[in-house]
């Protein structure tokens, strides 16, 4: 897929990034904020293009087609509430503005692959995991025992992290260089690298904050003739948390467009004209993000992608694994060793059609970012790690990193 642009959303305000969990009277009274999944960031964008394409979006349960304002290229291009378009992203990622050229240098998930030791020193000593070659005696990840826990097992990562307590708990994101050194210490099979603050990694606190902000849910009131048309609701008391990104941080996302429409190209880069250095609604109503679109080449997803497929060149080890970007569903297949979260997908079809009825959809599980896939045999990752049911990946599904990996002593 060719690269078209990388957008930067800087956002102007608190944002809320709600999970799955509903509000129920009585029950359920705290929203929490999760990082943003890919779909919001490709709804906020289709939504900010469709406006400015002429559409105007009325009640959900108006028999009027909104997308009927729509020319054929603008239709090919953004899609409408059955089809999604042409539009392919990847991301969304931390991003933080430098100083001097003011543009975004990329901050990515801590992969969970690097067991981190506790030390008082600058640097910070990390400990690559690999999974055993053969059946042996291996640690358990993340082990709260001083000892550790020791299995016959496979499937178990090992490091030569010197087990001395309780894991670290700080969250932490890579900069470009960091993953680089992350990378390469990777395919060389290394046990140990370190890693310099504010260079090479980033505490996620720096970049973003949590704030708790309490309100009460109100209703409209029964009778048109009432003073005040909208009334406190009993037992609707709630608590919504949400995040604060520090001055100069936001999310990036590159944008592509599919395969067999590149003929949109010179439409698209039209159409992105409209809303760069402009503003977009994100992270819940009335919450606004300015929108910074930057050409193609300046892309560091692209730069870093180039580099790590130069470094799996010279690597001695063909075995390869994937550092996700951002949630991807696993398929069946022989796997060596997983290491990583999971979260839950969700979501509702507001605007219900044969295709996609109104209503709430399943829930899926999938890997979180950050997590780590290897993989038994060699083999190209982009078979194995694929969009959930109902998220397509032209959304943003599915980014992962193939990154090939030496075990020591190989």
């Amino acid at each position: 897929m060719p690269l078209i642009a990388t957008l930067f959303f800087e956002p102007l305000d608190v944002l809320v990034f709600r999970d799955h969990r509903p509000f129920v009277a009585g029950q359920h009274f705290l929203a929490r904020s999760v990082f943003p999944l890919p779909s919001v960031f490709f709804g906020a964008l289709r939504t900010a293009l469709f406006e400015r394409a002429g559409v105007r979006f009325g009640p959900f349960n108006s028999k009027e087609n909104p997308f009927d304002a729509l020319t054929a290229d603008d239709r090919a291009l953004l899609g409408d509430t059955d089809e999604p378009g042409a539009l392919q992203l990847e991301g969304p990622l931390l991003a933080l503005k430098e100083d001097t050229t003011k543009a975004p240098s990329v901050l990515l998930p801590w992969p969970r692959d690097l067991d981190v030791d506790k030390t008082k020193d600058e640097a910070l000593p990390v400990y690559p995991a690999y999974p055993r070659p053969t059946p042996g005696r291996s640690l358990r990840w993340r082990s709260q025992s001083s000892e550790g826990s020791l299995h016959p097992l496979t499937h178990l990562p090992t490091s030569d992290l010197p087990r001395g307590g309780k894991p670290d708990k700080t969250r932490r994101l890579l900069t470009a260089e960091g993953a680089l050194k992350y990378i390469s210490a990777s395919a060389k099979g290394a046990t140990r690298l370190d890693l310099t603050p504010c260079v090479d990694f980033v505490p996620e606190r720096c970049i973003l904050t949590h704030e708790e902000r309490t309100g009460i849910a109100r209703t409209r009131a029964e009778s048109p003739q009432d003073l005040d048309p909208l009334t406190v609701e009993e037992s609707m008391l709630y608590t919504v948390r949400t995040w604060r990104l520090t001055r100069g941080a936001g999310f990036l996302i590159d944008l592509h467009l599919a395969d067999h429409q590149r003929a949109l190209k010179d439409h698209l880069d039209q159409i992105l004209g409209k809303i760069d250095r402009g503003l977009v609604r994100l992270g819940g109503k009335g919450h606004l993000a300015s929108v910074t679109v930057y050409p193609a080449p300046d892309s560091p997803l692209e730069s870093l992608r180039r580099t790590t497929s130069t470094i799996a060149r010279s690597a001695t080890d063909a075995a390869r694994k994937a550092w996700c970007l951002t949630p991807s569903v696993l398929d069946p297949a022989p796997h060596t060793m997983v290491l990583g979260d999971t979260l839950r997908l969700g979501g509702v079809n507001l605007r219900g059609t044969a295709k996609n009825p109104r209503g709430p959809r399943p829930l899926v599980p999938a890997l979180a970012p950050g997590a780590v896939v290897f993989l038994d045999k060699p083999s190209a990752l982009t078979s194995h790690l694929n969009a959930p049911p109902g998220h397509p990946a032209c959304a943003g599904y599915g980014v992962h990193l193939s990154i090939s990996y030496t075990l020591p002593g190989a």
